[in-house]
């Protein structure tokens, strides 16, 4: 029973490390992507596409790829898209965005991470994490 309770502490404060880990990650735009704002405040993004290996000569002289992919983004995403290009850390892009829509922080979270993972996904955005600090960095 001990054992247990020893292993779920140690688990919770795994999970906290992570949550706190991630609010501090920066989120950071593909520097190869063009992205234009529209009439309805909708942003526009083109990502570049990476050439398949196998397209090769004489391959390549009948098969032309996609060298860029276009992604319309809703006005919610249009938002964390502009927030993301200010460079700010997670936790403060959930923050604006909460006090914008009137939303608690972690209503707020669970948007903005899933949008953030579909930015990455796409190839828009990647995220930074922090760098791990032991505990002996810590102490001193």
């Amino acid at each position: 029973m001990k054992r247990k309770k020893q292993a779920q502490q140690a688990l919770s404060v795994d999970v906290a490390t992570i949550w706190r880990r991630m609010m501090e990650s920066r989120v950071l735009l593909n520097e190869r992507i063009h992205a234009d704002r529209n009439i309805a405040s909708k942003v526009r993004v083109s990502v570049p596409l990476r050439r398949p290996g196998f397209l090769v000569p004489p391959i390549s002289w009948f098969i032309k790829p996609r060298e860029r992919k276009t992604l319309q983004l809703d006005p919610l995403g249009s938002e964390v898209f502009s927030l993301i290009g200010a460079c700010r850390t997670v936790g403060e892009i959930v923050d604006r965005f909460a006090e914008k829509h009137r939303l608690t922080f972690h209503e707020s979270r669970v948007s903005v991470t899933q949008y953030i993972s579909h930015l990455v996904d796409n190839g828009i955005a990647v995220v930074a994490m922090p760098k791990e600090t032991s505990k002996e960095d810590a102490a001193t």
